[in-house]
């Protein structure tokens, strides 16, 4: 019974993407066979052929020269398309599963019906579209590592404002509160300060540039 449930569930996917895909396979307006008459045998063949690629994306041209009754009507162009278009889907997975569950919690609380976009995440194979559809549950931006200890700490921030403009010259109880183990602040949040603070230093920057030209004699 629960293989019987999985093979139903595997089924409906093969036939959800081919139904959302079929657009992008069915020949142009000026095409001699009218486009209606070839969508159920596209989307048969799509549904019949995804499989097979995802299990090996390799196998396109054994399936375009052994596997004609699969793939008719779908040209050899169009089985190496479907192919992208499945790994483009693989690669989205990640992503499909953070909005899915978002989706289920939703439906789970407020009791919303939101089928239709589930169908458009499990078939669609651009990243801006999820993207856009995953914005409502992305958690908010907490800013940079400096900017969180600026919140936190901001007299620390002023401590080392000081250090720096002093070029390393303070007092002791200074130095103490910012340097110290088990003292007011960590000792992490001022080194990643400091480090800002001589990344972001054009004249530091000059002078280690200058020392490691010295020491390599390297000239430009």
């Amino acid at each position: 019974m629960r293989y019987s449930t999985i093979l139903l569930n595997v089924m409906t996917n093969w036939r959800n993407l081919s139904n959302a895909w079929l657009k992008d396979f069915l020949p142009s307006p000026s095409a001699t066979t009218t486009t209606k008459d070839l969508r159920p045998s596209i989307t048969n063949a799509i549904e019949k052929t995804l499989p097979l690629l995802r299990e090996d994306p390799t196998s396109v041209p054994f399936l375009c020269r052994y596997r004609a009754e699969v793939i008719e009507p779908l040209t050899t162009k169009q089985v190496h398309q479907l192919r992208d278009y499945i790994q483009k889907y693989d690669s989205l997975s990640s992503l499909r599963t953070k909005i899915l569950s978002h989706l289920q919690n939703n439906n789970s609380t407020d009791g919303g019906d939101s089928s239709a976009t589930k169908l458009r995440v499990e078939t669609s194979i651009s990243k801006s579209e999820l993207e856009d559809i995953y914005a409502p549950f992305k958690p908010p931006f907490k800013g940079s590592l400096e900017d969180r200890i600026r919140t936190e700490y901001p007299e620390l921030v002023n401590l080392i404002d000081e250090l720096w403009k002093n070029k390393g010259r303070m007092d002791d109880s200074s130095g103490n509160k910012i340097m110290k183990k088990g003292t007011i602040y960590p000792k992490d949040k001022a080194v990643t300060l400091l480090a800002n603070r001589i990344a972001g230093d054009v004249g530091v920057i000059d002078a280690v540039m200058e020392r490691c030209h010295d020491l390599c004699k390297i000239q430009v």
